[in-house]
């Protein structure tokens, strides 16, 4: 009933409360649903690890203080985050995510995987501004991307299981 009249309320004609988002392209409850998050998880932290593996590599080529650079690195993504966060709320998290995940590929492929030169140096100050905010777009991204593929109740068990699967990932590759 509407307060002020007394007169039911059509949900079609009536606009006092605002629509909330209903445009979720899936609906994750099942088994292999939530296989497909863990999946993610897994090549997350399989991209993570080996992109901060060959950029640390590279860099180990040049200076003997990586893990001052590594950190410098952390922080600019950690910072990069502002930027991503804006380009995926104008463009889209998908589309975003996919360009960037584009753009890692070739920025790894130069700073990792030409010999130690001056053409290295070159790639490392060219590529590695463009892999920060990819790196950053992709991280970032992730867990809202996570959050489309569950039903809106069931977002705390999508991001409990994309975080879990995370965590469990990272310990099977570090103890390698």
């Amino acid at each position: 009933c509407h307060a002020a009249t007394g007169a039911p309320i059509d949900p079609q004609t009536d606009r006092s409360t605002p629509d909330l988002p209903q445009n979720r392209q899936w609906t994750l409850y099942t088994v292999g649903g939530l296989g497909f998050i863990i999946a993610i998880s897994f090549a997350m932290a399989g991209g993570s690890r080996f992109v901060m593996a060959t950029v640390s590599k590279a860099i180990a080529g040049w200076t003997t203080h990586v893990p001052f650079v590594m950190a410098g690195i952390s922080l600019a993504v950690a910072i990069g985050a502002l930027f991503a966060g804006r380009l995926s709320a104008r463009w889209g998290n998908l589309r975003c995510m996919l360009i960037a995940a584009i753009a890692i590929i070739p920025s790894v492929l130069a700073i990792g995987g030409l010999p130690r030169s001056g053409l290295q140096l070159a790639a490392i100050w060219v590529f590695l501004p463009i892999l920060v905010l990819a790196y950053s777009v992709v991280l970032n991204g992730a867990i809202p991307f996570v959050m489309s593929l569950v039903a809106e109740a069931k977002t705390g068990l999508g991001i409990g299981t994309y975080l879990g699967a995370m965590s469990a990932a990272s310990g099977v590759m570090n103890s390698q």
